[in-house]
């Protein structure tokens, strides 16, 4: 299990300038903060298109979890951003590990079967 806690300054600010938004890298609850559903697309365009360092990786998959999450929770699923995500994610292990501890282990997830599928848990209820 990779333990993880959030993005460094440096990768949420690269982050924030790929996407478009001004961010100081230092908000508590980046990813909540800036999650939004229209960005979708784009983060999954940079992660199919570019090489990122591990951290950048991560930031970016904070981000669209975070907007997966806020789209789902306005009533809509898009079932090919799902699918994308889960075949980004579940190619890098590493990262795979940080986004399970994030978001199942910190709790931090608001739609568990959500992030259950996108994620690949079994079983919410046994450790990871």
């Amino acid at each position: 299990m990779s333990e993880y806690y959030g993005p460094t300054v440096k990768a949420a600010e690269m982050v924030g300038t790929l996407i478009g938004i001004t961010t100081s890298g230092k908000e508590q609850d980046w990813e909540i903060e800036f999650a939004d559903p229209e960005i979708i697309p784009r983060l999954l365009n940079a992660l199919e298109l570019r090489e990122f360092d591990d951290e950048a990786k991560t930031a970016l998959y904070l981000l669209l979890l975070a907007s997966l999450e806020l789209e789902f929770s306005s009533g809509k699923k898009n079932q090919l951003h799902i699918v994308r995500t889960k075949e980004i994610i579940g190619g890098d292990k590493n990262s795979l590990k940080k986004m399970q501890f994030y978001w199942i282990n910190l709790k931090k997830s608001e739609h568990q079967s959500l992030m259950k599928d996108i994620l690949h848990i079994q079983n919410f209820n046994s450790s990871i």
